[in-house]
């Protein structure tokens, strides 16, 4: 209801009325010569916000796929971490570790 009020109220001649007095105007001719004035606004209106819908779901979008890229790379980051501190607690040298881990040196001195 707020939407029609909207777009008979915007860009039309006609002075702002209550919600009574419209209904009683829609029969006269009136009443309908300014609801054809106001039709290309509230079309207007609707295509900016489908525009604005469509444009906010595709940055939704990319968003949760790059969330998922982050969450994935700190996945195999945390499993690597986890591996190499199960072979620094089995024994194996700092430099086999980092070897077959791929975590650097310095950051295997971290996980002790």
């Amino acid at each position: 209801m707020a939407f029609l009020w909207n777009c008979l109220t915007k860009g039309s001649a006609l002075p702002a009325v209550g919600a009574p007095a419209l209904l009683k105007a829609s029969a006269s001719t009136k009443f309908s010569s300014a609801l054809e004035r106001v039709r290309p606004v509230c079309a207007y209106e609707k295509k900016q916000f489908e525009r604005y819908s469509r444009h906010t779901a595709e940055l939704l979008a990319e968003e949760r796929k790059e969330g998922k890229i982050e969450g994935k790379i700190e996945g195999k980051i945390e499993g690597k971490i986890d591996v190499a501190r199960h072979m620094i607690q089995d024994g194996f040298s700092m430099d086999y570790v980092s070897k077959y881990t791929g975590v650097s040196s310095e950051d295997l001195k971290t996980i002790k």
